[in-house]
């Protein structure tokens, strides 16, 4: 047989088994299977078949090398990188130290589709940046870190209405993410409002560049009782009364905040109020612990609130100055590694905590590919307290410079110096602590 006979012979068996496969599949009334990936309805997502969701998996693995110089005191932890107040909770030890993790990694899931009422979204995303030191969390083999959630919230827009509703966890209303400066360091200065918690949001525009937001918020006091506690039995009541116990803060009524913000072009500018119920009833603590006697006593109420002024400010084609000034009264756990809320006087009422924090930066791009980050922040918090605690007057200052440069968009490869600076004075001693940090970053997202 010639060459050209066998050819033509293999051509009309594969046609004929072609055109045979697709009667098969007219038979069953089956679509023939795409030979594409269909793009979704926002960048990077594509159309899961059939379903009508577009849908996307985001997030960038980081990895860090940080070291500390001098005495950084208790207040540096094994994964908390520069908060001179997070204290010995969280692993921190005094002297130099050198710590390499990957534990800002992140991984998220975005779906999106639209509806009768309007346009939908899911929104889930997590990473390994625990400070719980507990099981699981260790470096004896792997240096395997927790998974935690940071985001999970469902979105629907109600077209009718103009507006946005939100239920579940993501930044706090009482926030302006725009005005975070871009440090390698993972936490930034403790000045600024940086919680993530469960909520019910309704966002609306006011016109095409003001819109107004309300939430109310998952409540969580936080208060300094375990300090106030005398304990001449030995047995050991911390934690009795802190921020995660449901024994002392009520949580009876959610947090309310609300946010207006523009956006100009000059650059984007935001003011948010908060408002909270803080109540405290120390009978239960009181009837649990063996020493008892020696937990304050109260069964009171009272109000906390607090304002946030912030914004973007374009400089030029690219640099951008970013600025917060947060103020509040029993504002608490809204400021990263947040102070008390609240306190015990000495006719057993409550009263509230003072806390001030601004944060400034400034970020200058030398060249399409290479930015620094001027970072400047300072805190102030004064707890009231009249005869419970002593009176205690804690400050914070926080400064970092980086370099960072980026061979592509999604690429980040940088170096930074780290400095803060502890002083905390109870009216009979003044104590204070230095630390230095120099970290060096790589960041692929996708």
């Amino acid at each position: 047989m010639k060459k050209s006979s066998l050819k033509a012979l293999l051509a009309g068996t594969v046609a004929a088994g072609v055109m045979s496969t697709s009667a098969f599949a007219a038979d069953l009334d089956v679509e023939p299977a795409k030979e594409y990936v269909e793009v979704g309805s926002f960048k990077g997502s594509i159309l899961l078949p059939g379903t009508g969701v577009s849908f996307k998996v985001g997030g960038y693995a980081k990895g860090d090398v940080i070291f500390r110089f001098n005495d950084f005191g208790s207040g540096f932890g094994d994964l908390n990188e520069t908060a001179l107040t997070g204290g010995a909770a969280f692993g921190g030890v005094g002297g130099d130290q050198t710590r390499f993790h990957a534990a800002q990694t992140r991984i998220n899931f975005d779906a999106r589709t639209t509806t009768d009422l309007g346009s939908a979204r899911a929104f889930i995303e997590g990473d390994f940046f625990s400070f719980d030191d507990g099981a699981g969390v260790n470096e004896s083999v792997s240096n395997s870190e927790r998974f935690r959630l940071r985001h999970a919230f469902a979105e629907l827009g109600v077209e009718s209405l103009g507006g946005t509703l939100l239920i579940g966890q993501t930044w706090t209303n009482f926030g302006d993410l725009g005005s975070y400066a871009n440090t390698l360091d993972f936490n930034g200065p403790n000045a600024q409002v940086f919680i993530r918690q469960a909520q019910v949001r309704w966002t609306q525009p006011i016109s095409d560049s003001v819109t107004l937001s309300i939430a109310a918020e998952n409540p969580e006091i936080s208060t300094g009782l375990s300090a106030a506690i005398t304990n001449p039995g030995g047995t050991g009541l911390g934690g009795l009364l802190a921020e995660d116990s449901d024994s002392d803060g009520l949580d009876t009524f959610p947090d309310f905040t609300a946010r207006l913000a523009a956006k100009t072009a000059f650059g984007n500018f935001s003011v948010a109020g908060l408002v909270r119920f803080l109540e405290l009833d120390t009978n239960a603590a009181r009837a649990a612990n063996a020493n008892g006697a020696n937990v304050p006593v109260t069964d009171d109420s009272t109000i906390g609130f607090g304002i946030q002024v912030a914004g973007t400010i374009n400089v030029g084609e690219k640099d951008k100055f970013r600025f917060q000034a947060n103020y509040g009264q029993g504002i608490g756990r809204y400021l990263q590694f947040g102070p008390n809320a609240i306190q015990i006087d000495a006719d057993g009422d409550l009263s509230t905590d003072d806390a001030f924090g601004i944060t400034a930066s400034y970020q200058h791009f030398w060249s399409d590919q290479l930015q620094s980050n001027l970072v400047g922040g300072y805190t102030f918090v004064d707890n009231n307290t009249t005869s419970t605690l002593a009176p205690v007057e804690n400050e914070e200052i926080y400064a970092a410079i980086n370099l960072i440069y980026s061979p592509r968009s999604n690429i980040n490869l940088g170096i930074e110096g780290n400095y803060q600076r502890f002083e905390s004075d109870n009216g009979v001693t003044d104590t204070s602590v230095d630390g230095f940090s120099l970290q060096t970053s790589l960041q692929f997202s996708f």
